[in-house]
């Protein structure tokens, strides 16, 4: 009987131990079971896994929005560049058409001046052929005389020299017959920058008449308009 029940003790000691035993097989030192730690480390791989993910998303972006941002500044400089281009373009072409306008008015101008020495040639010869006569407005005839080696100079001949029958002359006058306006104007011209051309309003055998200027004229007739 004792022994019967020295061998139940033991029976249940062993079935304890091996209980015990079988238990410490699925825990750990902190207490946790395998299927525990397994489904924590899972965790972790997966965290870890995902943050990496995570990262590299967080390059690819920064990477795309870079790549972004480089295209977007370089398509704004080609914009610039273009503008300015095309402005330079502009700028060129309405040089061009300045440049081709002052050609245009140059070559007017060139040929108007061509035109107008010819006329004035053709003016001069025919002042040459003309009768002319000087007479002294000054009251000195020392002024006719300064004027006909004047005229002489010009290549143009003097028929006669007189006084002029008053002094009222402020200016240098050429008068003319009729058909020799166009010379009276250009002798003027050539005299000097205040001579003036005017009809004659009597008879004449001569085609132009110049008459010198009284250069005292403002003292002698203090009343006449100036």
């Amino acid at each position: 009987m004792r022994f019967l029940k020295t061998m139940s003790a033991v029976i249940i000691l062993t079935s304890l131990m091996f209980l015990l035993s079988g238990c410490s097989m699925f825990k750990h030192l902190d207490g946790s079971q395998d299927s525990e730690v397994l489904s924590f480390h899972t965790g972790e791989k997966v965290n870890a896994q995902g943050e990496t993910e995570s990262m590299e998303r967080s390059r690819i972006e920064t990477e795309q929005r870079a790549q972004q941002q480089i295209k977007e500044e370089g398509e704004k400089k080609e914009r610039e560049f273009s503008e300015e281009r095309s402005q330079m373009q502009d700028e060129i072409g309405n040089l061009k058409q300045q440049i081709a306008s002052l050609s245009m008015e140059n070559k007017g101008l060139k040929e108007t001046q061509k035109q107008g020495a010819l006329q004035n040639v053709a003016l001069s010869v025919s002042i040459q052929k003309s009768k002319i006569k000087v007479l002294s407005g000054s009251g000195s005839i020392l002024s006719a005389l300064d004027m006909v080696k004047k005229l002489e100079a010009m290549g143009y001949k003097v028929a006669k020299t007189d006084m002029a029958p008053t002094t009222e002359f402020p200016k240098d006058k050429v008068f003319y017959s009729k058909g020799n306006a166009a010379q009276a104007k250009h002798l003027a011209e050539q005299i000097s920058g205040n001579a003036v051309a005017a009809p004659l309003t009597w008879n004449s055998i001569y085609d132009i008449i110049v008459v010198t200027r009284n250069e005292n004229f403002y003292e002698d007739f203090p009343d006449a308009p100036k």
